[in-house]
Formats: structure tokens, sequence, C-alpha cells
């Protein structure tokens, strides 16, 4: 029993001894580096930078690893021995870490040091900065130290450099480093308004944006080949850049690092937050604003309003996502989702807010609101949010066509979003109630009425292929409805980016202007002159703006067809836009199409039609006179206003038709038939370097099916 105790009691020693062995080591270790970092010399570092260059690689390691006067060596030792501490305030040597941290902001960090040292010290150093401030306490040291702004000051001199002279020694490394650093420091939502002050994000969004529009083009260009793919990507990775000295060890264990459960929480939603406020200012456009509704944005955002934890960091997402989405509503074609969205409650509060409100404190009342939700009530928020998924189940099912969004109610009935169940192309279906009084007051006269509408409908589907104007595919009768499918032109109408302009208190441009107006002269001139088609209800509503202001003219319902040189007589169309034929119950043709398209010209320039009244008797009589207010001198040239006040009429016999409107802007005409055909050369010799890259593909491939047959056949042949 004495023996062995004497055995435990020598081992406990024996443990002791040794913990208290590698206690000294550390603390002298620490201690050196403290000295050495307490100098100021990088010259000296220069110097023995140059005098290791003649060394092959292994006699460097050795020299940098036997040098104890090299805080190049102890800074490598200190990062791989701590790299698992997180609070090193709270460590026995904490003194000496404060110490050293001190030491890398004042003399490494914050002096000219850094601007003279070989780039593999400053590497070094930051590397084991970003160990360091993994403690809550030494990051407010470096914000107290100033050590942020200088930081990401030197962060934009390395991105300036890197961005004008290409890949340098470390770069990479540095740029990685530092990103970490911030993206630690901005965990914490306290400590974002440090990195905000000290200018970092605008450093990094710039540097991305930069590098995206060198490497983007530079990607499609390539070849697609796994040797070009990893050249494009980066041919000098950080795993190549790490050699086998400390250095390399240093960086394999510093990208491996894993955070803990609540920085990847953490990360994460400061993640989405940073994404809800990218789509907020993207959805200041009112065609981004559309994209994102079409890639079920509405939905996916919306998720994030419900609350799954009451920290902080989730309150503040919350604030972000509701933002984003009021910024989707501000745009008057996304409104009728959010009424399925909300409550009726929420969504008040929701309009309360305002148009295009930036400031996160105006949304807290509506995160408060959602936070009190009992139970059942966030069950019947969550059902409005699922509502809004572009991805559920089809609504129902009409003729073969899946129903998967409600686009819209007007006054002959509604129109669909739908998908042809043996397809995959997504198509519009409008649904006409054929009750509606506009169709016969009874049987006879209504199936009169729909036979004629099939009839100019047929017509019309089989004889206009045009750009600027849509397709029609099908019509068929199911029940008491007329369904009529088209083309889903993807896009606003002319109507909302009216209403848009207002709220933002902006105005269409003078290009923008003329460029959607001889998309409409061209349309006409395919409709009056080839087709003999008068439109009659031409609108802001029916003019709908895509992807680069293309015009697209829809709703063809009132269209006719008449024969040359005759004139029609029905009353039909929005009186807004009605020419004085038409009020006066005349006779009329093509210029009726002219009077609306002079019409949506003032209201381009003003964002006001022309003629508007309460009255329709006084609204009447002004259409009659071409009584409108004159265009403020100033805002658009002469032209402009030559061109509405010659459309504008009243007198069909001097009113031009669509030939001579269009010759007094063949000028303008020209110009963009010039920018089209230069983007389809552009686009020919693209597809056909695309068409040779694939030709060659494929002749080398069967090439190597050549090659391989004929030495299997040769290998059999041995065989036998």
């Amino acid at each position: 029993l004495f023996l062995t105790k004497s055995r435990i009691n020598l081992r406990d020693m024996k443990n002791t001894n040794h913990l208290i062995s590698m206690f000294y080591r550390a603390f002298r270790d620490l201690r050196r580096l403290q000295s050495l970092l307490a100098k100021n010399s990088p010259r000296q570092e220069v110097d023995s930078n140059n005098n290791t260059q003649h060394h092959t690689k292994a006699e460097c390691v050795d020299i940098l690893i036997t040098d104890p006067t090299n805080h190049l060596t102890l800074l490598p030792i200190c990062v791989i021995t701590y790299r698992d501490q997180r609070c090193f305030s709270s460590h026995p040597l904490h003194e000496l870490f404060s110490h050293i941290l001190v030491s890398l902001i004042k003399n490494r960090l914050c002096s000219e040091w850094i601007e003279h040292a070989p780039p593999e010290s400053v590497l070094r150093v930051l590397i084991c900065l970003r160990l360091l401030i993994r403690d809550p306490h030494y990051q407010k040291i470096l914000h107290e130290l100033q050590g942020i702004s200088l930081l990401a000051r030197y962060m934009e001199s390395v991105t300036a450099l890197y961005m004008s002279c290409g890949e340098q020694a470390f770069a990479t490394q540095k740029l990685v480093t530092m990103t970490y650093i911030f993206q630690k420091l901005s965990a914490t939502q306290d400590q974002r308004v440090w990195v905000i002050e000290s200018g970092a994000h605008r450093v990094s969004d710039n540097f991305v944006l930069r590098l995206k529009t060198v490497t983007v083009p530079k990607n499609k260009a390539q070849n697609h080949s796994h040797s070009d793919r990893q050249y494009i990507t980066d041919r000098s990775s950080i795993e190549a850049l790490s050699s086998a000295n400390a250095t390399g060890r240093i960086q394999r264990e510093h990208m491996r690092e894993e955070l803990s459960p609540q920085e990847v929480v953490d990360n994460t939603i400061a993640l989405q937050s940073a994404c809800c406020t990218a789509l907020t200012e993207m959805s200041l456009d009112d065609t981004s604003a559309h994209h994102i509704v079409q890639e079920n944005g509405i939905y996916i955002i919306a998720k994030l309003i419900i609350p799954c934890d009451s920290g902080q960091t989730i309150t503040s997402l919350q604030c972000y996502a509701f933002r984003a989405l009021r910024f989707l509503f501000s745009v008057e074609r996304n409104r009728h989702l959010f009424k399925r969205l909300f409550p009726t409650d929420l969504f008040e509060l929701f309009i309360d807010v305002g148009h295009y409100v930036r400031d996160l404190a105006a949304y807290e009342g509506l995160q408060t609101k959602v936070s009190l939700y009992t139970k059942e009530e966030l069950d019947n928020l969550r059902g409005g949010i699922e509502t809004v998924d572009q991805n559920r189940p089809p609504l129902r099912v009409i003729s073969g066509y899946s129903v998967l969004d409600h686009l819209g109610t007007g006054a002959f009935g509604s129109v669909f979003k739908v998908q042809k169940q043996s397809g995959q192309n997504i198509l519009a279906l409008k649904e006409v109630n054929l009750h509606n009084p506009a169709f016969g007051k009874d049987k006879k006269s209504r199936d009169s009425n729909v036979e004629k509408i099939i009839s100019e409908l047929t017509i019309i589907k089989e004889q206009m292929t045009h750009p600027n104007i849509v397709k029609y595919y099908r019509t068929f009768l199911e029940g008491d409805k007329l369904y009529i499918v088209m083309e889903l032109i993807e896009g606003v109408p002319l109507a909302e980016h009216f209403n848009s302009l207002k709220e933002k208190q902006q105005q269409f441009t003078e290009e923008r202007l003329w460029n959607i107006f001889i998309q409409m002269s061209l349309a006409l001139r395919y409709l009056h002159k080839e087709k003999r088609i008068v439109h009659r209800d031409l609108t802001p509503n029916n003019i709908m703006l895509g992807e680069k202001d293309k015009v697209t003219i829809t709703d063809f319902g009132l269209a006719k067809q008449k024969e040359e040189n005759s004139k029609l007589t029905s009353v039909v169309g929005t009186i807004l836009y009605s020419c004085p034929e038409i009020v006066k119950n005349e006779p009329y043709g093509e210029k009726a199409d002219i009077w609306a398209l002079g019409c949506i010209l003032y209201q381009m320039a003003t964002l006001q039609p022309p003629f508007y009244s309460s009255n329709m008797l006084s609204l009447a009589s002004k259409i009659v006179e071409a009584d409108y207010e004159p265009i403020e001198e100033g805002t658009f040239s002469e032209r402009v206003i030559d061109m509405i006040k010659w459309c504008l009429n009243p007198d069909p016999d001097l009113r031009p038709d669509i030939i001579a409107v269009s010759s007094r802007i063949s000028d303008l005409m020209m110009k963009l038939m010039d920018g089209l055909y230069t983007s389809q050369n552009s686009l020919e010799r693209k597809a056909e370097r695309d068409r040779k890259r694939a030709q060659k593909f494929f002749l080398e491939r069967d090439k190597i099916r050549v090659t391989c047959s004929y030495s299997n056949m040769s290998q059999v042949n041995s065989d036998l």
C-alpha cells in the first residue's frame, strides 16, 4: 500500500512538473513574442527576408524555425498552440495576451511598419489578430485603439492594389483574413456601427462589384473545360500559396476553424438581413421588383417575419423583412398579393408605414404586433404566407390548363397565370363571364355577340405576328365562360409605371419616352396598314412594359378588322382615351388609335391624362374641343409638344395617320434601328462562337471514341 501511494504521488508530481514546465514554456514564448512586437523595425525584417531569398525552401523553413529573434517564428507557434482558445481574457496568461494584442495594434497595425513589412509578415500579424479578437473583450480593445478604422484603410489599399495590379504576394490571404475579422466584428448588433464608421463595408461592396464586372464576362468568354474553370476561379488559390513553411500550416488551420453554434446562427441572420436590404434597394426599380415577385420573393421574405426566437437579432431580421416587403408593396402591381398575405389588423399597420420608408424604426410596430400574436393568430399568418407560394399545387384546372395564380380582374372577367398540363410553357388565360350585360340582355343576342367575338379573335390569332403585339393561341367555351389563351407578358402595365413615378416624384426621360412611343408606332403601323385592324381600346392599362422597356400591346377584345376605306360605328373603349368621333357617336377609323396614342404620349410627359373630369358631360366637352392643360415649358422638347398637339387634333381629317406620325420621327427610329442591328450582330457572333465551340467538343469526343474502339480491337486481336 505504501509503495502504491508512493507511485501515485510520484506520478502526480511528474504531471505537476510537466504542467509547470508547459506553463513556463508558454509564458516564455509569449513574453519573447511581446518583447519582439514591442520593436517597430520593418527595415530589419525586409533585410532578413532578403537574406533568406538565396536559400532553398527547406533551408528557409529551418532558418525561420531556429531563429528565436524573429517574431515570424513565434507568431505561427502562437496561432497553432492557441487555435482552440476563444476566451483569452479568462486565460491564466491573459495579461500577456492583452499586451500582445496592444503591441500588434500599436506597433504593427497602427504604425508605418505595415507599409514597409514583407507581405508574409503582415499576413501572420493579421492571422494572429484574428485569433485574439475571438474574445469580445479584445474586440473592444481593437475599437478603442482605432484599430478597426486603420484595418479598414489597409484593406482598402490592398484591394486597390489587387484590382490595379492583379494578384500580389499573399494578397488573397490578407483580404480573406481581414474579411473574416470584419465579419466577426459585425456578428454583434451593437458593434456593427464600428464597421460602418470604418467604411469597411463600402470597400467590400466595391471590391465584389468590380470583381464581378471583370470575372463574369471573362467566365462567359472562356472555354468551359476543366482547366479553364480552374484558371477563371483562381489559378493561385489560398492552398497553393501556402507553402511548406509555418505560414502554410497556419493558413490551413486558419481556414478550417469551426464556428460555435451561436456564431453560425448570428452569421446566418446577418446574411439574411443583408439579403433583405439588397432586395429592398432593388425594389426601387419596378422591373427588378417584378422579377423578385416572379421568383417567389414575397413568399421567401415573408417567412422571415414569423418569430422563432425572442433574441434581438431575430427582432432586427423581422424589421428588415417587413421593410423589403413594404418596398415591394409600393409597386402597385404587387399589392393584390398582400391582401392574401396579411390579416386585416396587420395589413392596416403595414399600409400606414408609407411608401419607400428606409428607417427600420418605422417597422418596429409591425414586429411588435406579430410578436404578441397568439398561436392561433400565428397559424393564420402562416396560412396567408402559404397562399402566395408560387410552388404550391394548382388552384384548379380549366380544360387542361393548371391555374397557378390570379393576375387580376377587369370589366369583362379575370386573368390567370396558367400552365398546360401536358407541357412546361407558362401562359395567360383570360376568363370572360358571358352573363355580363355588355354581351346582350337575352340569350339570343348574347350568343350572337359571343360568336362575333370568337370570330374576331380567331382572325387576330391567325393573322398577327409582331414583336410588340401579344400572341393569341386559342379560344374555347366552357359552361357560361369564354376562355382566351394568350402569351403571358412578363412586365408591368404602363399605367402602373405612371403611378410608381408619381409616388417616387420622378418622371420619364425624353429618351425613354421616345423609345416607348416608337415601339407603339411600329405596332400600330402593322395593325393599321398590314392587317387593317383598329385596336379601339388603346390605353396605358393595355400597354405592357417588359425588360428594357419592351412594349407589348395587349387586350384585343374590342379590336375590329375593317374593310378598306370603311368606317366603324360602335361605341367602345375607355372614354378617357376616346377620340371626338367616338364621343359624338360618329363613324371613325384607324385615327381613333392615333388620338389614343397622343393621349398616352401626353400622359408619359405629365403623368396625368390630358382629359379628365368627374363630370361626364364636362369630360366629353373637353375631348370634343381638345381642351387640355399645356405641358410646362422646359420639361420636354418642342418636338414632344408638337407631336402631342398633332395627334390630339379634334378634326380627324387633319389628324395624321400612323405613317405620317412615323415619318416625323424617322431619325429617332433610324437611331433605334442602329442600336438593334448592333445588338443583333453581337448576338449572332456570340451564337457562332458557341456553335463552333460545341462542334469542336463533339468532334473531339467522337475522335476519342474512335481511338478507344481501335485500341480495344487491337487488344482483342493481340489476345487472339
